[in-house]
């Protein structure tokens, strides 16, 4: 990735979650950088002709740095029509993107490794095995940005799951967290003791910060190397505030999946993600 000052960035699908938080730890911490959103209500890349309106956009505002997040989210579907459309969205990106000097970030998922396998300490170099339709598209994505765009000015980021204490739904620490609240227990598939790894959206913008800086390229597991069973994090939770925990019958095999942080280990030796027991604890107190 070619060193810049980064003084002006570009985030291509930043009205959604990972968006919004990139946004605002900039505004807090470096309030003189210039971060502009493009979003689907701005430009839709589904479209044949927006890559041509997003080049010009991208000219006019001629940023140092891109950040790719655009998607269709996976809990909107996981259909062909939408594998179709996410397609449509990354190539009319890359087109827009050909011969543009600035460094590109892509955050791509950890479901290219799958999802319904067993995943055992998985590093960049494993096989990729996509589950599903939203894993096939990021599989198509990565592929299709090396293949059309400079590698040595190319991020691709693997996050896992990716949650936050203020979502009250989903099967996650936040969601656990706000129905032992409001209902007074937690439901969990079998037992729970299938392990995630989990990564708060807090750390995602200092993680990428320190990457920008360090002019990271390549592709790289955003992980940090520690997997946590949900039974664990409902009992965690049910000791702080008395909840029951209900369980259900799985509807799927029970697997574990753990990740190599090796190679974001090397790049950032002293960061330290949160855990979530930290967050649960943190967002408690607040």
């Amino acid at each position: 990735m070619v060193h810049s000052d980064f003084n002006k960035i570009l985030i291509i699908g930043g009205s959604g979650f990972i968006g919004r938080s990139i946004r605002h730890y900039y505004h807090l911490t470096s309030p003189k950088k210039l971060v502009m959103s493009i979003s689907k209500e701005d430009l839709d890349l589904i479209s044949a002709s927006s890559w041509y309106k997003l080049r010009q956009r991208i000219d006019l505002f001629n940023p140092s740095l891109i950040i790719v997040l655009a998607a269709i989210k996976r809990q909107i579907g996981d259909n062909a029509d939408i594998l179709t459309f996410n397609n449509m969205i990354i190539k009319n990106i890359t087109q827009a993107l050909i011969n543009y000097s600035a460094p590109i970030i892509y955050f791509s998922s950890c479901a290219v490794y799958g999802e319904k396998n067993a995943q055992n300490s998985i590093s960049e170099d494993q096989q990729l095995a996509p589950t599903s339709l939203y894993g096939e598209h990021k599989v198509y994505a990565e592929k299709y940005l090396l293949e059309h765009l400079d590698p040595s000015n190319l991020l691709i980021l693997r996050p896992p799951l990716i949650y936050s204490m203020h979502d009250n739904n989903g099967y996650h620490p936040g969601g656990f967290l706000a129905k032992a609240m409001l209902k007074g227990e937690i439901a969990l598939w079998g037992d729970g003791s299938e392990k995630r790894e989990l990564i708060n959206i807090f750390d995602i913008p200092k993680v990428l910060d320190r990457l920008i800086i360090t002019n990271s390229n390549g592709i790289t597991n955003l992980v940090s190397g520690h997997s946590y069973a949900f039974c664990d994090i409902a009992r965690y939770i049910s000791k702080l505030i008395g909840c029951k925990i209900d369980v259900k019958p799985r509807n799927l095999p029970k697997v574990d999946h753990t990740y190599q942080p090796l190679k974001l280990i090397s790049t950032l030796s002293d960061f330290r993600f949160m855990s979530p027991y930290n967050a649960i604890q943190t967002f408690i107190s607040i």
